[in-house]
């Protein structure tokens, strides 16, 4: 039954495959100056890995088929600087480029570290750019006044035009629709290659089945000199909570606190950020150095509490898991994780990743506390594994994939029998199977047939 589940579901990927035209486009070819003249200057080597992708990316930039590659990379394992490598590729070509963050925080992020290690003409468009000065950006865009252009949702938006766009980067690509992928691959005639970029790390099994059609590159080494995280288990109760408190004052390293919830629930005995925070200030008997961020506060003042914290102006910032991805404060060294036991393995490594984020001698830190002792041994993992991608095979194989189609954070995806941590082998026959296969609309009963004797068991 497995195998059948899995061999539907590829011929129904191969018959929506059918009806689709395949796109040519305009190859990217050159000497690749930019991108040499670049990794020279850098103050550290590319990895191994890192080359690898780079070399992968730009080979399909060179086919006249248009590029559909997602990379997946760890927490901190340099997608930035392969995203920048590709985009001057494009660039040298005469190629405009889109770098596309789902938060105005992480565009202007982007853009600032770009502009430290590379001069190009570069501006941003954010949804809170209004009037003339939206106006003006555009204009820009347009006239190929810049190279790249950075931005969020905004970048969606009709009247946004391109002279002559050749790549569209997208980072946090689980964030986005594919309908919305597709908007900004339109915004050109040539044909538009895409990069999807990913923190998230899923295992390859799973990647394979999700993206079928779409090529995967993976960054599994991180770069030399990284900062170690030491990930640290204790029980959840006031007198730690207060012990925790006191020390905190007489250090001043940047500090994560981060709750599952933002308000107290009667539905989860889980402790929130809003109350966490007024019982740290309550004890500091100043609000100065305390921030709080959540989701439901506006975008403009969620900027001012992270731009506060990444200037230290703060330097306990307790939030909710809105800094999961896409948060890059380099010197933020503890971070605290209340109610571990309520999120998943994937999910902690990604507020883990919160930390270490640069070069450092100096020690960080990750606290887990949790409320329940029978998920001791889960979190343990965390405390032995600093490998994305081992800990998401952990993670599926205790929680199940979750379903690609609707919004469920674990179970078994849309498959009732086939498993990707035991049938990675049957994956890999189907594959051989459909490849046999000429006369693929003859197949279109089978899989009535199967889906039905499927839903009666």
């Amino acid at each position: 039954m497995a195998h059948d589940e899995i061999l539907s579901y590829k011929l129904k990927l191969k018959l929506l495959d059918n009806q689709k035209e395949e796109k040519i486009k305009i190859p990217i070819i050159n000497e690749r100056n930019r991108y040499f003249e670049l990794i020279e200057n850098l103050p550290f080597k590319l990895t191994n890995d890192q080359k690898k992708v780079i070399d992968e990316i730009y080979n399909d930039q060179k086919s006249n088929h248009i590029m559909f590659r997602l990379l997946q990379g760890d927490v901190g394992s340099g997608k930035t600087l392969v995203a920048l490598c590709v985009a001057l590729n494009a660039i040298e070509s005469g190629y405009q480029v889109i770098l596309m963050a789902p938060t105005e925080l992480l565009a202007i992020q982007h853009k600032k570290w770009i502009d430290s290690v590379c001069n190009l003409r570069n501006d941003i468009l954010l949804g809170k750019i209004k009037g003339k000065k939206r106006e003006a950006v555009l204009q820009k865009f347009k006239n190929h006044e810049i190279d790249i252009a950075f931005g969020t949702h905004a970048l969606f938006q009709d009247g946004v035009e391109f002279a002559n766009l050749g790549l569209v980067i997208i980072d946090e690509q689980q964030r986005f629709g594919v309908a919305q992928r597709a908007q900004l691959a339109g915004k050109s005639n040539r044909g538009v290659d895409v990069l999807l970029m990913s923190a998230t790390p899923i295992p390859r099994t799973l990647s394979m089945v999700l993206y079928d059609k779409i090529k995967i590159s993976y960054l599994y080494s991180k770069p030399i000199g990284r900062a170690k995280i030491k990930t640290t288990l204790m029980k959840l109760s006031d007198n730690n909570i207060n012990k925790i408190i006191e020390s905190l004052k007489n250090n001043n390293e940047k500090v994560y606190w981060v709750c599952p919830l933002i308000e107290r629930s009667e539905n989860f005995d889980c402790t929130s950020a809003t109350e966490r925070y007024n019982l740290i200030v309550s004890k500091f008997q100043d609000d100065s150095a305390i921030g709080l961020l959540h989701g439901k506060m506006s975008s403009d003042d969620k900027d001012a509490i992270m731009m506060d914290f990444y200037h230290g102006i703060k330097r306990i910032l307790v939030a909710t898991t809105v800094v999961e991805v896409g948060i890059d404060v380099p010197d933020a060294t503890i971070i605290i994780i209340e109610n571990a036991d309520r999120f998943g393995l994937s999910q902690l490594h990604q507020l883990r990743g919160r930390v270490g984020r640069q070069a450092s001698e100096k020690p960080c830190h990750c606290l887990l506390l949790y409320g329940n002792e029978e998920a001791t041994k889960r979190l343990k993992i965390m405390m032995q594994n600093d490998d994305g991608f081992k800990i998401a095979e952990y993670d599926l194989s205790l929680r199940g994939a979750g379903n690609i189609a609707g919004t469920e954070q674990s179970g078994n995806m849309i498959f009732r029998f086939f498993n990707y941590s035991e049938h990675g082998h049957l994956y890999d026959m189907v594959n051989d199977e459909i490849e046999n296969i000429s006369d693929i609309e003859k197949y279109k009963t089978l899989l009535e047939v199967f889906n039905y004797h499927r839903d009666l068991s």
